[in-house]
C-alpha cells in the first residue's frame, strides 16, 4: 500500500496507540512523551522502556514514521533485542526515521548497555520508506550498515561509537540517494578514510569522520 492510499487513521486508533505507549512505559510515562501525528495522522512515537509483550498493540497502528529507542540501565538488554525487530517488522512499510541511542553518561555506559541490536539484522534492510537513521553508542556493526545500504531511499546515516569498520565503505557506495554520513567517534574506522569516502561518494553532501 502507498502512503498515498493509506487510509488516514481514526480517532479510535489515535487513543490506542497512546494507551499501548502509556501501558508499555507505566510509572515513567509523562505527558511529553505522547505520539505526535502530522497532518497525514503519520504518528513519531519515543519509547525508553522495553518489553516486547507490547510492540505489537504498539505496531497495530497503521502509519508510524518516525521511532526513537532511548536506552537506559532501567532496562534489560535482551528484551531491547527482542523488542526492536518486531517494532520494525510492524512499522516498516511507512518508517522514515530511526534513532537508537544509548543515553546513559559515557562513564556508565557499559558493553552490556550497548549490546542491544538484534543478532538477526535482516530487518534493517527491509525499510522502503526509511530516509534517516541514527545509531548513538550502540553495537551497530557491518552486517547492520549492509543491509540498512539496501534501503534505495535512505538519505541519512549518523552512526556514533560503534565497531564498525572500512569494510562498510563498499556498503555506502552502494545507496543512491545518500546525502549524509557522519561516522563520529568510530574507533575501528581510519580516520585517515575521510578523502576515500568523498572519492568514493561523490553525491553525499556531508562526510565527517572524528
Amino acid at each position: 500500500m502507498s502512503i498515498r492510499s493509506l487510509p488516514k487513521p481514526t480517532l479510535t486508533q489515535k487513543r490506542a496507540l497512546s494507551r499501548a505507549l502509556k501501558d508499555l512505559h507505566g510509572a515513567s510515562w509523562r505527558t511529553e512523551m505522547k505520539p505526535i501525528y502530522d497532518e497525514r495522522g503519520f504518528a513519531s512515537i519515543m519509547i525508553n522502556r522495553f518489553d516486547s509483550a507490547f510492540a505489537a498493540p504498539i505496531t497495530e497502528y497503521p502509519a508510524i514514521h518516525w521511532i526513537e529507542l532511548h536506552v537506559d540501565r532501567e532496562n534489560d538488554p535482551e528484551q531491547i533485542r527482542r523488542m526492536i525487530p518486531k517494532l520494525l517488522d510492524g512499522s516498516s512499510p511507512y518508517l522514515e526515521y530511526l534513532e537508537i541511542s544509548n543515553t546513559l553518561h559515557v562513564t556508565q555506559s557499559t558493553e552490556k548497555m550497548r549490546d542491544v541490536l538484534p543478532e538477526e539484522v535482516s530487518q534493517f534492510g527491509r525499510l522502503p520508506s526509511i530516509q534517516q537513521v541514527v545509531f548513538d553508542r550502540v553495537n551497530a556493526n557491518d552486517r547492520i550498515v549492509k543491509e540498512l545500504c539496501k534501503n534505495r531511499s535512505i538519505e541519512s546515516i549518523d552512526i556514533r561509537e560503534a565497531p564498525i569498520t572500512k569494510r562498510t565503505l563498499k556498503h555506502f557506495a552502494v545507496c543512491p540517494n545518500l546525502k549524509y554520513l557522519d561516522l563520529s567517534r568510530c574507533s575501528h574506522f581510519p580516520k585517515g578514510y575521510q578523502q576515500k569516502l568523498e572519492d568514493r561518494l561523490p553525491s553525499v553532501k556531508f562526510v565527517h569522520i572524528h
